[in-house]
């Protein structure tokens, strides 16, 4: 009986050193610098690239900075959705990876839907002034037939933007670049290639644009605390002071720092 009843309490006490010490569930935010080639290619992990309100003067991830990107990856592979730019750390401070993926998937689709119709009305709105252009200038019949042209290619778009359907993003390999300084030895600024399906105007991002649009991230910080969590984060150099990547960390780091050009996550070093 006491052999049983101790096997139970060195059981109890190893399950609340798993739970506790501020895990994040990924060895490898848990350590004393940290950087996001490891935390992207090791194990799962959700992250984000958030913004603050263009009212708050922080210059770092707050309580109410909302989510632009939800940033899903798993060993090296990553799927990434579009947020709402509602939603805020706050309120998905308690959320789950499956809770938070419910979400993403959501809002994903929402802003796809919202564009597509923002879309539609613009084209709208071209197609009524081709009209009348056309009915305002019918003696002038080179100008008639240059609008005519415009007006069929703006009823040709409206039909192509009314067929879009909306698709969920696929699982994609992370891919991380770095450029050196002067020595050759030290990553100056990172890019990270974190692009939706879908463009800020609801555009269908084609292959090639997805194969070469990188996201920089070069700021190295210490983490934040909000509320009960740590967060690690970088920051943009010039691009948006008020745009971060970040995800949660555990108590123990100390620094978030850029990878190494000779870092086995690295894509590319120029």
């Amino acid at each position: 009986m006491k052999k049983q009843l101790l096997v139970g309490m060195v059981g109890a006490t190893l399950l609340l050193g798993a739970c506790g010490n501020g895990s994040t569930g990924n060895n490898s935010a848990e350590k004393k610098d940290v950087t996001f080639g490891e935390i992207f290619n090791k194990g799962k992990k959700v992250s984000f690239e958030v913004e603050n309100k263009p009212d708050n003067d922080d210059h770092k991830p707050v309580k109410d900075s909302y989510v632009n990107k939800y940033i899903f990856t798993n060993d090296g592979k990553q799927t990434i959705y579009n947020g709402s730019r509602e939603t805020t750390l706050e309120e998905i401070k308690d959320k789950s990876n499956e809770e938070i993926l419910k979400i993403a998937k959501k809002e994903d689709e929402e802003v796809f839907n919202k564009l597509k119709n923002n879309n539609i009305d613009i084209k709208k709105i071209d197609i009524k002034n081709d009209k009348n252009f056309i009915e305002s200038e019918k003696k002038y019949p080179s100008k008639v037939k240059e609008m005519e042209k415009k007006l069929e290619n703006n009823e040709k778009e409206l039909e192509k933007i009314r067929k879009d359907e909306y698709e969920s993003p696929n699982e994609r390999p992370v891919k991380i670049k770095v450029k050196t300084d002067g020595s050759g030895n030290n990553t100056s600024n990172e890019w990270f290639f974190i692009q939706t399906n879908y463009d800020e105007d609801g555009n269908k991002n084609n292959n090639d644009k997805l194969k070469n649009t990188y996201t920089s991230y070069s700021v190295e910080h210490s983490p934040v605390e909000i509320f009960d969590d740590s967060y690690g984060w970088l920051s943009q150099n010039n691009d948006d002071p008020r745009k971060f990547l970040v995800t949660k960390v555990g108590d123990k780091v100390e620094q978030v720092k850029l990878d190494e050009p000779d870092s086995k996550y690295i894509n590319e070093a120029k």
